[in-house]
């Protein structure tokens, strides 16, 4: 990747964010209401990450965190694999992982600009992630990631936060660099080279929970 964004995606403060919205130590009970709360992330992947027939469909899923989506997913049918940076925050993904996952989950600690050097061209069926995209310096850099990502698999469910005034709230509350875009500057600027295969908004009321936009993602023809 031509942006070096390890800088703003290799944060120190994200454990703190994750305890802050009690979502480091994860609960069978809070993965219930997670995956209430994010239905049409989950219904994407579901929808447009075709299962195989013989064997599980592979899921590669980028700064894991806690790895929130990655349990839900593995749970649903699918091999994943994680990924994050933070070597400390991925301790805790396998712990969870360990009490809360019933299917297939490893675990890779990389930055996410050393994809192509860890996987070849299209060895995942799916890609997935959630609130990553919004810290990459510029426009550019997020379209140079997500052709990399399309080089690995054909597909990617991922979210964003949006520009919202309970999103600009609650990022307040720590230093990390986010890109605030409206959903109709991410569809029509960010995202206009990809095909965008379905989107939606999720406006939460809940505390701690971002507004996000949710999108599948595949190349243009």
């Amino acid at each position: 990747m031509g942006t070096n964004s390890t800088k703003y995606l290799g944060h120190s403060n994200w454990k703190q964010v994750f305890k802050n919205r009690n979502a480091f130590n994860l609960t069978q009970e809070y993965l219930i209401k997670w995956k209430t709360q994010n239905k049409s992330y989950y219904q994407y992947v579901n929808q447009y990450i075709q299962k195989k027939k013989k064997g599980k469909s592979k899921i590669l899923e980028l700064g894991c965190g806690p790895a929130r989506h990655a349990i839900i997913i593995a749970n649903m049918g699918y091999e994943v694999t994680c990924v994050d940076i933070d070597k400390e925050i991925l301790e805790q993904a396998k712990k969870n992982a360990l009490k809360l996952c019933k299917g297939t989950i490893r675990f890779i600690n990389t930055d996410i600009n050393s994809l192509l050097t860890h996987f070849g061209q299209n060895s995942f069926d799916g890609i997935t992630h959630g609130g990553l995209m919004e810290h990459f310096p510029s426009e550019s850099a997020i379209q140079e990631s997500l052709n990399q990502q399309l080089e690995l698999a054909p597909l990617i469910v991922f979210d964003v936060p949006i520009d919202t005034q309970k999103n600009k709230t609650l990022f307040k509350k720590d230093d990390i660099f986010r890109q605030i875009w409206t959903s109709k500057y991410w569809l029509e600027k960010v995202l206009s080279p990809f095909n965008i295969c379905a989107f939606s908004e999720e406006i939460h009321n809940q505390q701690g929970m971002t507004d996000d936009l949710i999108c599948a993602l595949s190349k243009k023809s």
